[in-house]
């Protein structure tokens, strides 16, 4: 593979990830936002994130922590690829 195809590639990689991660950034502050709305016995300043889960509304949360994944875990799979070769991000 040339440089020229190996920097393509990377960049190809690179804004997938990055559009990915953005997008589960977005999914998961649009679903914690909308536990706030629905949960106001909880003071957002005062409760931590876990303790929105418990109750009638718990499934919301169950469903935002896999939204987290992807913008954990994004910058690993770049990281990764680029040390097999796949990918060259220097």
């Amino acid at each position: 593979m040339t440089s020229t195809a190996l920097a393509r590639q990377s960049a190809t990689i690179s804004t997938n990830a990055a559009r990915l991660a953005m997008g589960a950034i977005v999914a998961y502050q649009l679903l914690l936002s909308a536990l706030i709305f629905l949960r106001p016995d909880l003071a957002p300043s005062w409760h931590t994130i876990s303790e929105w889960a418990i109750g009638r509304y718990g499934w919301i949360m169950s469903g935002a922590d896999p939204a987290r994944c992807p913008w954990h875990c994004g910058p690993w799979q770049v990281r990764l690829r680029s040390r097999r070769g796949r990918a060259h991000t220097r």
